[in-house]
């Protein structure tokens, strides 16, 4: 996980090896930036209200950057960023602990236009259609199927047994 650490004036005073590997950036090009040098422009404003209005109050932000690194690839960071104190309370710094989660992201959305493709598949089948598992179980169905059962929807819903939806009928 990349570790920076910024001044109130969010200038960069330290960053861990991770943030190096992550960002393409070396120490000495990082110290004494703003993190903005990693804005991508993809991350929306409300985010950047919502960090900054969490940190000035005190709290702890947690939530997702779109950054770009030192050649211009993107990144996608889940981050967790919060305030350091003094022992009196006073906020001196702040740290950010940050994730790179793109190919995570990536992977939601490559299974996200499965899904959709193979619902739009399965509910152009013109007769009932029903996936179950191995346990007879409903995985999924058409729109003609719940028809053919309509007395029963309530019944026809993921995980509800074979027997359970023939024999509601």
């Amino acid at each position: 996980e990349s570790i920076v650490i910024t001044n109130l004036n969010a200038e960069i005073e330290f960053v861990n090896d991770a943030f190096v590997r992550a960002t393409g950036y070396s120490r000495g090009e990082a110290i004494g930036m703003n993190p903005r040098i990693l804005h991508s422009g993809k991350t929306p404003k409300a985010t950047f209200d919502s960090l900054w209005d969490a940190l000035t109050h005190g709290r702890i932000w947690q939530g997702e950057l779109h950054n770009r690194r030192k050649d211009g690839t993107e990144y996608i960071e889940r981050a967790t960023i919060g305030p350091i104190r003094q022992a009196n309370g006073q906020v001196t710094h702040y740290v950010a602990v940050k994730l790179d989660i793109t190919q995570r992201k990536r992977a939601e959305e490559q299974s996200a236009r499965l899904t959709h493709l193979l619902t739009e598949a399965i509910e152009s089948v013109e007769q009932g259609f029903t996936i179950y598992d191995e346990n007879d179980r409903l995985l999924v169905c058409n729109e003609t199927y719940r028809e053919i059962y309509a007395t029963s929807r309530d019944l026809i819903v993921p995980g509800a047994t074979f027997e359970e939806i023939e024999g509601g009928t």
